[in-house]
């Protein structure tokens, strides 16, 4: 019980501290509004690590996600792909996801698409229809992406909420 708590109290922690800074990533973009000259990559492969919250169970488990992305114009701003996330923890989860993307602005994409999810829920495995929402804002350091993300995951049994770090990489 104690742990839980714990648990709870540095997840909205660290929400808070990544929707800060998002924020300030936000507005520090719009005030160096500049024309920029680079190139998209054409495949976009990165993982998300981070702390999930499992609504219906009420507990914190560490999740990963990983996605494989293809820009489908030449602007970087839309692209689709393929995504698998884990939960790490008893409750397994498993979840294999079509994504669609789309970055509003520079560095900021939003994923978003159905999947198909494994789950074990009281010793039984069941599976079914699934649905996943994620926001990256990344910065490139080295060739590396980085950057906070959050997700939103459902399906006919639960909901839960991840917030993490995302790292990736651009191929040509």
């Amino acid at each position: 019980m104690a742990l839980d708590l714990v648990l709870m109290l540095s997840f909205m922690r660290l929400k808070l501290i990544l929707l800060i800074w998002v924020f300030f990533c936000i507005a520090n973009e719009s005030t160096q509004a500049q024309e920029h000259n680079h190139e998209h990559s054409k495949y976009h492969l990165a993982t998300g690590l981070g702390a999930t919250w499992l609504f219906a169970e009420e507990v914190v488990m560490p999740g990963i996600h990983f996605h494989a992305m293809r820009n489908i114009d030449d602007h970087g701003k839309y692209s689709a792909g393929l995504g698998f996330e884990t939960l790490l923890d008893e409750h397994a989860h498993h979840t294999v996801s079509f994504l669609v993307g789309y970055s509003p602005i520079e560095r900021l994409t939003i994923e978003a698409g159905p999947g198909w999810t494994f789950s074990k829920h009281e010793g039984a495995w069941e599976n079914g229809l699934s649905g996943h929402l994620e926001c990256i804002y990344e910065f490139e350091w080295k060739g590396i992406h980085l950057g906070p993300m959050a997700g939103v995951g459902f399906d006919h049994e639960e909901t839960h909420f991840s917030l993490g770090l995302h790292v990736g990489i651009g191929l040509k």
